[in-house]
This record gives structure tokens, C-alpha cells and sequence, in this order.
């Protein structure tokens, strides 16, 4: 047999190409250029106030990488803990009404990846109030207000909105919702509520003697929902509207209203008083909460955890006085004289309720603390809205009358009081919104 014979050019070709696998199979490609390095999602976040987000997020890193919070003081509000995938950025609860400083969030890797940077924010702790505010003729105009800034509500022309008031207030992001009503000759008012600050109407189904009042507004599924009532002095019916129809919640027959509402998951929570009875309806559903018969008012509504609560007042003798309901369990307060109760706020265990302490004008501005009473004014017509302990602070928003006879809105810190209107007219606070 002939024996191949091998030429120089093809061992040639053989060696080099051996020495090129040799020299491949033997690289660090680290070595080459920088690594790989993501984080997904990506872009800037923006934390809530009082119920702060979780941000977890993804880092993609050929090599051993970290994350820090830049400039030391921004790491007293926000931290990153690792994860098995990577990181969670998460905020402490916002207990100011300015917003704290900036973080800027860095990952960096040990493989000369260039660092990803993005910004962390959160919003201030926002008071948003609503009410209305009188003009220098005597023109009652509603308005909003939030951390003491004033917005007028405007009709569908752009002027402020005459003869209106609002008694219920949300905020989706930065859009604000209001409903209240205006007010018409005759002692008949229509309800009114803002979207956006679009202006809308909804008339009495008894156009001749009927009235339209509503309480308040939320979303439910994205669209608007708002409670309120309908009907004539000695009939009014407790109901709803949503996406454009009405839906009544009382018998008919009685004089029925409607308060706060809100919507948690898929249910529907509306407090009121069905006839006589003060409770809630709960997607429809009535819930009596009748106590120290028919003189019974429910004024706040809110659930915590699986815990629905309740706030109002009732008539023992010759006076009224504060109570609260967990579950449907009353718990009344001890008082020395007459109190009215417009607002809750529950902080673990701790309750606390939110109105005024004597009669008529000659009330003074007052919350309590698991029964104990704090006395913000003296009295000198003032009342309180709402009270929210957030964090180490303590906040009231209320109004109370100056010697010039005018309302002002103010809103107390931990007992000092700081004026949200110049006083020169009067101003009134009727429902609040905190986030």
C-alpha cells in the first residue's frame, strides 16, 4: 500500500489552527471588556407617604456585584436588602408633610460593568381636606386643600364654582375627586361633584321638590362612585351612582342618608343611617350598629386588616356622647358635657377620634385618645375633621373661629396650629383623605 505523504503547507495550516484552539479554550473573556450588568425593571420609583411600596428588582451580573443608597442621609428613610434575585428597595412611613431627601440607588459589579444609578423619591404626607370657603360678598364656593394649599372648585365655565360645598374628597395619584352639592333657591340643592376638576351634576329624580346631596366619592374598578341621597325632606333614600346609574340602598318611606365610603378589594362600604338606624351597607348589604335608640349617629367608617370600625355619637339624656364600634361591638366614651365626633383613626390599638366638645358655637376643637380627651382650642367654635397619628406626630386638621368672626382652617403638629386660610372670610373643612 502507498503511503500518503503529508506536505509542508497542510501541517502547516494543522499547527496554526491547533495553537488558535489552545489560545481560545485558554482566554478570559472577563478580561476582554467589561461584563454584563442590568437590573430590571428599570427607571425611577416614587414611594407613598403612609403606606410605603415594596420595589423588588432583578440584577443580571457575570460577577459579584452590590447596591448602595447615596447620600448617607437618604438612607434614614430608604434601604435595599439582597435577595436571591437580586434586591428590594423599601421606604420608612413619611411622617412629614415635606418630602424627604432624595436617594439615589446605585449597583455597581466587580466585572467593570459601567453602574446602573436610578432616583428613589417619596411624597410628603399629604393632608387633603375639603369644604368651602366664602367670598368677600358672601358667596359660598367649594374648595380642596392639601398640606394648607387652596384649590377653588370651578363649574363648567372655569369660575369658581357659586354656592357650592363639598363634603367628600379622594386622590388617585395626582387626580383629585370632590362631591358635594349646590345650592339652589328654595332650600333645594342638586349634587355636584368634580373629576379632575370637571364638574358634573346630578339632579333629584323629583325635579319639583327634590333634593340631591352627596357625601362623598371613590373609585371602584377605575370609574367613579359616590353616595349621597335622594329624595324630599320627608323621604329621602340612601344610594349610590356608578358609572352613571343610581343605585338605592334604603327602603323608602323613611329619611335615610348617606356618609364616608370606600372601597377595599371588591367590596363597597358606605356608611349612613337607614331610616332610624345608624350602621354601614356593605356592597348593598345593611349592617345595623343601633345604639341608645333613635338619636344614634355613625359620622367615620374604616377597616384595618379583617377589623371594620366605626365612630359617631348618641343621645344619653340631655346630651351627646362619642362612641366607637369595632365589629360591630359599641364602645362609648365618659364625657362631661355634649361631643360630636367627624373623624377616626386607628393606630394598632390605639383609638382615636376627631370632633368638638360642647355646643352649638360655644365648642371647642377636641380628639381623644382611647377615651382620653385633648382640648386643641378653647371655646371659640372650633371643631376638628380628622386626626391621624402618623409616625411621632400627631396631626388635626379642624377650624376654629377669629375675632373677626371668621372661620379659619388650621391644621395642628402635635398640638401647635398652623392657619391654612388668611381669615379674612370664613372657611369650613367637611371630609378629609390622607395618604
Amino acid at each position: 500500500m502507498k503511503t500518503p505523504i503529508r506536505t509542508t503547507r497542510h501541517f502547516a495550516v494543522m499547527t496554526v489552527m491547533a495553537l488558535l484552539l489552545t489560545a481560545t479554550a485558554c482566554t478570559d473573556d472577563g478580561n476582554d471588556g467589561p461584563g454584563e450588568l442590568r437590573i430590571t425593571p428599570a427607571g425611577d420609583v416614587l414611594f407613598s407617604a403612609l403606606h410605603p411600596e415594596t420595589y423588588p428588582f432583578t440584577v443580571i451580573a457575570d460577577g459579584e456585584w452590590e447596591v448602595k443608597i447615596s447620600p448617607a442621609e437618604a438612607a434614614a428613610w430608604c434601604t435595599a436588602e439582597r435577595t436571591e434575585e437580586g434586591f428590594t428597595l423599601k421606604a420608612a412611613v413619611n411622617d412629614e408633610i415635606q418630602a424627604p431627601v432624595e436617594a439615589t440607588v446605585t449597583v455597581s459589579a466587580s466585572n467593570g460593568a459601567e453602574p446602573v444609578r436610578f432616583t428613589a423619591r417619596q411624597r410628603p404626607l399629604e393632608i387633603w381636606i375639603c369644604g368651602s370657603v366664602y367670598d368677600a360678598d358672601g358667596t359660598e364656593m367649594a374648595a380642596y386643600w392639601c398640606n394648607g394649599e387652596q384649590t377653588l372648585l370651578t363649574d363648567a365655565e372655569g369660575n369658581p364654582a357659586a354656592s357650592t360645598s363639598t363634603g367628600g374628597i379622594y386622590v388617585d395619584g395626582d387626580d383629585v375627586y370632590a362631591a358635594g352639592y349646590l345650592y339652589l333657591p328654595g332650600g333645594i340643592t342638586h349634587g355636584v361633584y368634580w373629576e379632575c376638576g370637571r364638574m358634573s351634576t346630578i339632579q333629584p329624580s323629583d325635579s319639583a321638590y327634590g333634593s340631591v346631596s352627596l357625601s362623598d366619592i371613590c373609585l371602584k374598578n377605575g370609574l367613579t362612585c359616590i353616595a349621597g341621597r335622594d329624595g324630599t325632606n320627608g323621604n329621602t333614600i340612601a344610594q349610590y351612582w356608578f358609572d352613571g346609574d343610581s343605585y338605592p340602598l334604603s327602603d323608602e318611606g323613611a329619611v335615610s342618608q348617606t356618609g364616608q365610603m370606600f372601597m377595599d378589594g371588591d367590596d363597597l362600604y358606605i356608611a349612613g343611617r337607614n331610616g332610624s338606624m345608624p350602621g354601614y351597607w356593605k356592597n348593598g348589604s345593611f349592617v345595623d350598629l343601633s345604639y341608645g335608640g333613635d338619636g344614634t349617629y355613625l359620622t367615620a367608617l374604616l377597616k384595618q386588616g379583617d377589623d371594620i370600625y366605626a365612630a359617631g355619637q348618641y343621645t344619653d339624656v340631655d346630651k351627646y356622647v362619642p362612641l366607637w364600634w369595632k365589629n360591630g361591638e359599641a364602645h362609648p366614651l365618659t364625657v362631661n358635657e355634649s361631643a360630636n365626633i367627624y373623624g377616626m383613626w386607628v393606630n394598632g390599638e390605639d383609638i382615636y377620634l376627631a370632633g368638638s366638645s360642647g355646643v352649638v358655637f360655644d365648642r371647642a376643637a377636641a380628639y381623644w385618645k382611647n377615651g382620653e380627651q385633648t382640648l386643641l382650642t378653647g371655646k371659640t367654635n372650633g371643631c376638628l375633621v380628622c386626626v391621624a397619628a402618623v409616625g411621632k406626630h400627631i396631626y388635626a386638621v379642624g377650624f376654629e373661629q377669629n375675632a373677626a368672626g371668621n372661620t379659619v382652617i388650621k391644621l395642628w403638629k402635635d398640638g401647635q396650629p398652623s392657619d391654612w386660610t388668611d381669615g379674612a372670610t370664613s372657611a369650613y373643612a367637611e371630609g378629609y383623605f390622607i395618604r
